[in-house]
């Protein structure tokens, strides 16, 4: 890989990386309320999902709440280029995925399908994107080396 590909691939990572810990510490300070704010962030519209899901719906708000903690927790792998927050970004954007599914069953609307194509997008350039997966495996690469 050349050393341009390489620079704008770690810039890359590093403002989605940033993006990522943004989010998810908005996503710590708002609550589940049915408001424009919450709705914006992706998390919102949850709250009377144990009358609409039954048993399942208390476990999706756990999932939705660990899911916002996990995007602070992903973004310090991305910026350390540690080779396991490719495959940890890529778990958290699927579970992601599941919680505004449930969001759209929910009648969220427009906001769930919007950040549901967001956390798809996200999976998909970190599992199919080569360069990704080439930045990320260079690193694996230096850590396994003998000093």
């Amino acid at each position: 890989m050349n050393q341009t590909a390489s620079g704008g691939t770690k810039i890359f990572v590093f403002v989605l990386a940033a993006l990522l810990l943004v989010r998810g510490l908005l996503i710590l300070f708002t609550s589940d309320a049915d408001n424009q704010w919450s709705d914006l962030l992706g998390v919102g519209g949850l709250a009377a999902a144990d009358t609409q899901f039954g048993a399942l719906g208390p476990i999706l708000r756990i999932v939705q709440i660990i899911e916002g903690r996990l995007w602070i927790i992903v973004a310090f792998p991305l910026f350390f280029r540690l080779s396991w927050g490719r495959d940890v970004a890529i778990l958290i954007a699927v579970a992601g995925m599941v919680v505004q599914v449930f969001r759209l069953v929910a009648g969220n609307g427009f906001l769930a399908l919007v950040w549901l194509a967001i956390y798809v997008g996200i999976a998909a350039l970190f599992y199919a994107t080569p360069v990704i997966k080439a930045y990320f495996a260079s690193a694996q690469e230096t850590d396994m080396k003998p000093q």
